[in-house]
Parts: C-alpha cells; sequence; structure tokens
C-alpha cells in the first residue's frame, strides 16, 4: 500500500435548527419560515444582497444560495440548514452567519435541537486498502475477510453527542470535480432544555459552537495522526 501522507480536508460546514414540536407554546411554527420568503424579506443575515436573491428550487425543500458568502440556506417542514461551502472560508465567516441566523430565530421559533455538522474528505486513491488496515482490520474475526467498511460510533460528552460515520465515498464541488477518498462525517447534536427564556436560547447555542470549534479541531488532528500511523 502506498505510504501517501493522508490529510482531512474540511469541504463542509453546516448548522441545523430543529424545532420542537409542543402545543401551548409562545412560539411560532417553523412553518412560518420554511419557504425562507420571511427570512429574506427581514434580511437576516448580514452582508447578503436579499433584494436580488435567487430561489434555486421551489418546492420542498426550499433553497437559497447567497453566492457572495458560498452559503446554502435549506429550509424543511421542521428545521432549518445553513450551509458554507468554501475551502477558503474560516470558521469565522462561517459562525457569524450562523450566529445572526440563530439570534433571528431564538426570537421567533421554539428550537429542541441543534446539530452542528463538519464533512471532511481524505483525498486518495487507496480508501479501500486503508480501511481495510485501518478500520476492517480491527473487526471482530467472523468480519475480517469483509471487502470494506464503515463505522458509525457515537460519543458522549456531558449533554452532546458526537456522531462520526467513516466509509469511503466521492463528492462534487464546483470548480473542483470529483474527488474520491474517504469520507468523515462529523455531527455534534445538542438538545436545547426547555427554552422560555430567549436569553438562555441564545446563550446555549453559541456555547455550543464554541465548544465544537474546539471539539472538532482536536479530532481532526487525532484522526489524521491515526491515518498516518
Amino acid at each position: 500500500m502506498s505510504t501517501e501522507k493522508l490529510h482531512i480536508e474540511l469541504y463542509e460546514r453546516s448548522v441545523v435548527f430543529v424545532q420542537r414540536i409542543a402545543k401551548d407554546t409562545p412560539f411560532v411554527g417553523m412553518e412560518r419560515y420554511v419557504d425562507l420568503n420571511n427570512i429574506v424579506k427581514q434580511k437576516i443575515i448580514k452582508g447578503v444582497d436579499f433584494d436580488n436573491t435567487q430561489f434555486v428550487s421551489e418546492g420542498l425543500p426550499r433553497v437559497i444560495v447567497f453566492s457572495n458568502l458560498n452559503t446554502r440556506l435549506i429550509g424543511h417542514p421542521d428545521k432549518i440548514v445553513l450551509s458554507l461551502e468554501d475551502l477558503n472560508a474560516g470558521d469565522g465567516q462561517f459562525f457569524n452567519v450562523v450566529k445572526d441566523m440563530s439570534q433571528f430565530l431564538s426570537k421567533e421559533v421554539d428550537i429542541s435541537a441543534v446539530g452542528i455538522n463538519y464533512n471532511c474528505i481524505i483525498k486518495t486513491e487507496n480508501a479501500d486498502d486503508i480501511i481495510k488496515k485501518k478500520i476492517v482490520s480491527h473487526f471482530p474475526p467472523i468480519f475480517q475477510d469483509a471487502y470494506g467498511g464503515s463505522i458509525a460510533p457515537v460519543y458522549k460528552e456531558d449533554d452532546m453527542l458526537i456522531n462520526v460515520t467513516i466509509n469511503k465515498g466521492g463528492i462534487e464541488r464546483k470548480g473542483v470535480g470529483t474527488t474520491n477518498g474517504i469520507l468523515i462525517l462529523l455531527n455534534y447534536h445538542r438538545d436545547i432544555d426547555s427554552q422560555n427564556l430567549i436569553v438562555t436560547q441564545i446563550s446555549k447555542f453559541q456555547e455550543s459552537l464554541e465548544r465544537v470549534q474546539e471539539e472538532f479541531s482536536a479530532s481532526k488532528k487525532k484522526m489524521e495522526g491515526y491515518f498516518n500511523e
């Protein structure tokens, strides 16, 4: 097998706001914003030319792309997703956009959970060999003859779940084309308890953002080291 140096490349960041389904709440439902028109009208995200915003899809989920921020806004019946697809943009820009949205939604919608996702890829043409050596070889003996494999462990740290998925795959990117290798998807999930106080909701979300940035940096370094052992 090649002794190539393996690097974990972050290709997409996203944050998911999930609505709490409950009766007798002072908050409005996410359906008020699922078509995204109200978000556009209120010009929530700084630095976006909302007056000339173009919708990518007319049905559900509804999608808007803000090309100057490389940000995609997706509206589902029970959740809103903010996705950043920019290899050159730092976390600072992305999380500023996310904070703008969280400040707005926290005043309007009863958010039950926040998911913060980092999608990564290890570019390699030897994905099968690497997965067999680093993953399949550690399976119970009955599974070690497998041609390939994947893992999806779940970790828990205090009140946050960390879901990790590793498998062979590829991605398509505008201006880059196809990249094949090993996909590493990290999902940081945090349930948010009763949110009768808006300030509590916002502070918990921002606390989650800070924690996740630290967690991701540490996890990326450890996994990159493991794959290069």
